[in-house]
């Protein structure tokens, strides 16, 4: 989201969330109600937006989940055609500056019209968000030499089980 920010120039009022974990709590949530996650809430608050949980099967958020997945399709040809994380970012954002020059079956307006007026209402982005992504944070290894983090396992060297490792998050 940090580098959602900095892209956009701004944060907006409100932003909607798929019921993802890093955001959603699903131990303390049911089908209707939904609990946010305590450090995605803080942040939420120290950003200045307020987080709005889609509800599952809702036909109304649905149409997004679409158009994303024709975007998607559009981005098919280039397969195989980038070799690294930063040729690939330049073809979705060359395919960016296309669609938002394109109008909308829905409103048939371009996207980047409505963009011009919408970001005017943007708050400034707070530079201090940073340390919710750059924290280090401390991990116990387990007997399989493994640490989670950001729902992800990463092996260690087996030196370490049973310790407490510190890690260091980057934007790598």
């Amino acid at each position: 989201l940090f580098e959602a920010f900095k892209v956009t120039g701004g944060i907006p009022k409100e932003i909607w969330f798929d019921n993802m974990s890093t955001v959603i709590d699903h131990k303390l949530s049911d089908f209707h109600h939904h609990r946010f996650n305590e450090r995605f809430l803080s942040f939420s608050h120290d950003a200045g937006f307020h987080p709005v949980a889609c509800r599952p099967f809702r036909p109304q958020t649905k149409g997004c989940v679409e158009a994303l997945a024709r975007t998607m399709e559009r981005l098919k040809p280039y397969d195989g055609e980038f070799s690294t994380v930063n040729d690939l970012n330049d073809i979705v954002n060359r395919l960016a500056e296309r669609l938002n020059h394109e109008k909308s079956q829905s409103n048939n307006q371009k996207p980047i019209e409505l963009w011009t007026k919408e970001k005017e209402h943007f708050r400034s982005l707070n530079h201090d968000l940073v340390r919710y992504f750059n924290s280090n944070q401390t991990r116990k290894v387990s007997q399989d030499s493994m640490i989670r983090f950001q729902n992800h396992q990463y092996s260690v060297s087996p030196n370490y089980i049973g310790k407490e490792v510190e890690i260091k998050p980057t934007t790598d």
